[in-house]
């Protein structure tokens, strides 16, 4: 069953009184989160727990939520990894993302757990509290992950104040997220500044794993690809509808891609079924299409062997930019969470194609009539970026 986050996601609330509800809705969730923390710190007296740095400590870190923010952390564990050689590190993470970290590295354990079973967050919370951790990080401003870190009665907490629950933490840091002009990359290297982590551009830790050649090998055998074909990776679908380029766009800009020597190939869940069917529809000249055939690490595997990617704001883009290969971001919502300072592509070969001209003042999605700011970037505005970045290779 979807979550209320989830149906909130995607539903729009732009006419009476949906619209006044949901703005009203946002500030009242702020005042409840500031009494929350106000209260929270009333119980707890000020108390706080110092950070003893050693050789040998025992790290965890708590990132349970979605794939692109587990592949944009990566970079700040390797650089903790590289500032501790020595360290124990422990990584919790979704249960069904934990396949893509067999593409990175840094850490020594995983824990994958299911964020919707309080019972499995209650028996691993018991498990973690075993290993008597020095310092549990809470990457993922989420009450679970809150809750999960309070069970894990490391000797120090950091994380950010955020949701009301900054009370809780020994070493917090104020949540600017959407107003610091940071990248996400840049964010989690901030909550590991603690530990004397200052690499300021840590790339991707990534590499392919034999399952994921496998599964690459297999989707080449099927669709006839041989070497020196140049796939152009497309992913029209997203995780929410906010941030979605037009389907048509894609497929006019598949059967260009084919004009000029590429092979394209529309990708993507089965959650994205329904948008590939639409590109499919309004594809002049049908591309090839994947759905649901890659694993995550033979995703990571058609991405390594593709020569771009065109997509929108998810957690692809972020794993085709952790693969190194030119990735082309459309981005669209002005909204402080989507934004592009927060989310671009990581790396020399991000791009992003955005709205030159967008009238928004004040970008609230979920409210919003015609999302002027996606509708508004072209076919030719992502097919000049996707040539002028070929043409540098």
């Amino acid at each position: 069953m979807a979550s209320l986050y989830d149906r909130i996601l995607h539903r729009n609330f732009n006419r009476f009184p949906g619209k006044l509800l949901f703005v009203w809705g946002l500030k009242c969730r702020s005042l409840f989160f500031f009494l929350r923390n106000f209260f929270g710190n009333l119980v707890r007296s000020g108390r706080r727990h110092s950070l003893k740095l050693s050789e040998r400590m025992r790290i965890l870190t708590i990132r349970t939520d979605r794939i692109g923010d587990i592949v944009l952390s990566t970079p700040a564990l390797r650089a903790l990894r590289l500032q501790f050689p020595l360290a124990t590190i422990d990584y919790v993470v979704q249960k069904k993302y934990a396949a893509i970290l067999n593409c990175f590295e840094g850490w020594n354990s995983v824990y994958p757990v299911d964020s919707s079973d309080a019972g499995q967050l209650k028996k691993l919370g018991k498990e973690l509290a075993l290993r008597h951790y020095d310092a549990v990080v809470v990457e993922h401003p989420a009450a679970y992950a809150y809750n999960l870190a309070r069970d894990a009665k490391g000797a120090c907490t950091i994380g950010w104040k955020a949701k009301g629950y900054g009370y809780r933490l020994d070493i917090g840091f104020t949540d600017d997220r959407t107003v610091a002009l940071r990248h996400q990359v840049e964010n989690n290297l901030l909550l590991f500044s603690p530990f004397g982590v200052t690499d300021s551009s840590p790339e991707f830790p990534v590499k392919e794993t034999e399952t994921g050649r496998k599964e690459f090998n297999s989707f080449r055998s099927r669709f006839g690809i041989v070497p020196g074909d140049r796939l152009l990776a497309m992913h029209p679908g997203s995780y929410s509808p906010r941030v979605r380029w037009s389907p048509a766009k894609f497929a006019l800009l598949a059967d260009r891609a084919l004009d000029y020597g590429l092979k394209p190939v529309l990708f993507g869940s089965e959650s994205d079924r329904e948008v590939i069917e639409q590109v499919l529809c309004a594809a002049a000249i049908k591309p090839i299409v994947t759905i649901g055939e890659f694993g995550l690490e033979g995703l990571i595997s058609f991405l390594k062997n593709s020569v771009a990617f065109v997509g929108n704001s998810t957690g692809p883009m972020h794993i085709a930019a952790s693969t190194g290969i030119w990735t082309i971001a459309i981005f669209g919502s002005r909204y402080p969470m989507d934004s592009l300072d927060l989310w671009k592509p990581w790396g020399k070969k991000g791009i992003v194609v955005a709205a030159r001209n967008c009238r928004c003042k004040e970008c609230i999605p979920w409210v919003c009539k015609d999302m002027e700011c996606l509708s508004s970037i072209t076919v030719d505005d992502v097919w000049d970026a996707l040539t002028a970045a070929l043409a540098r290779n």
